[in-house]
Parts: structure tokens; C-alpha cells; sequence
């Protein structure tokens, strides 16, 4: 239920153009899905767990080159600070006008987007973890008991 609550978040991220916090909370539902609580979080483990748990599905992906991709996307943004965000907004005193307090305004920003890759990488991502939400959560559930926490 946790994992499905923080991805409506990272969705109303994605929605509103903050792909990096939407792009960290994804990583916080793979981690929190295939890592026991206290374990080593590492690239690698968590590449070859999800390899394991797509076994023998059909993807559109290829899920060790996807997440190598976006895991440095996600370590760009950590350890230096360049995020997928690549927008500058321009909006005059004007705009703020005259807006009921709490809403936000719907104002026309100039923006730059992200490179194809990078956008189309996110876009799969995304689709990852759906996929692995919306399967049976039985599946998931005995792949966490068998695979990871094995005490």
C-alpha cells in the first residue's frame, strides 16, 4: 500500500514537471520492494533482483541497460546536482496576480526539455514499476520471502 501511495506522488511530480523527485521516489519503492529493512542498498543487487523477479516475463525493455541508465541518471542528480529537469520558467510580476491563495495558476512557461533518451528512459521506468505494482501482489510478496529476506 506504501509503494502505491508513494508512486500517486511521484505521478503528481511527473504531472507537474519535477521528473528528479518523481525519479527518486520510483527509487524508493524498488528499494523498498527488493531491499529488507537495513540492507545495503547496492546497484548491482538490485539490478539482478529485478532480473530475477521479471524471469521468463516478456518486457519491452531490457531492464539491466534501463536501470544502469537510470541510476545514473539518479546518482547525476544526488552527487552533483544535475537533475532531468532542464526548464527555466519565465513569468512576469503580473502573473501573480489576483490568484485565490493555495492553487496554483495555470501560467504559460518557456521551457527546454529533456534529450529523447533521457525523457523516453524515465517513461520506462515509470512503466517498471507499474508493472511490478500492478502484478498479483501475492507474486511479489512470496518473491520478497523467498529472495530477499531469507532469515
Amino acid at each position: 500500500m506504501n509503494a502505491i501511495n508513494i508512486f500517486n506522488t511521484a505521478y503528481e511530480f511527473t504531472s507537474i514537471g519535477k521528473f528528479d523527485s518523481a525519479l527518486m521516489l520510483l527509487f524508493s519503492i524498488l528499494e523498498s520492494l527488493f531491499f529488507k529493512l537495513g540492507e545495503y542498498n547496492k546497484k548491482d543487487t538490485l539490478i539482478e533482483r529485478l532480473l530475477l523477479f521479471f524471469n521468463g516475463k516478456k518486457l519491452d525493455v531490457d531492464i539491466k541497460e534501463l536501470m544502469k541508465d537510470v541510476i545514473k541518471y539518479r546518482n547525476e542528480f544526488v552527487h552533483q546536482a544535475i537533475g532531468l529537469e532542464r526548464f527555466k520558467t519565465y513569468r512576469s510580476l503580473n502573473d501573480r496576480e489576483g490568484h485565490i491563495q493555495g492553487q496554483k495558476p495555470f501560467i504559460h512557461d518557456a521551457w527546454y526539455p529533456m534529450p529523447e533518451k533521457e525523457f523516453r528512459d524515465f517513461n520506462l521506468f515509470m512503466r517498471l514499476v507499474i508493472n511490478i505494482l500492478i502484478d498479483d501482489p501475492e507474486i511479489l510478496y512470496n518473491f520478497y520471502i523467498s529472495n530477499i529476506d531469507i532469515s
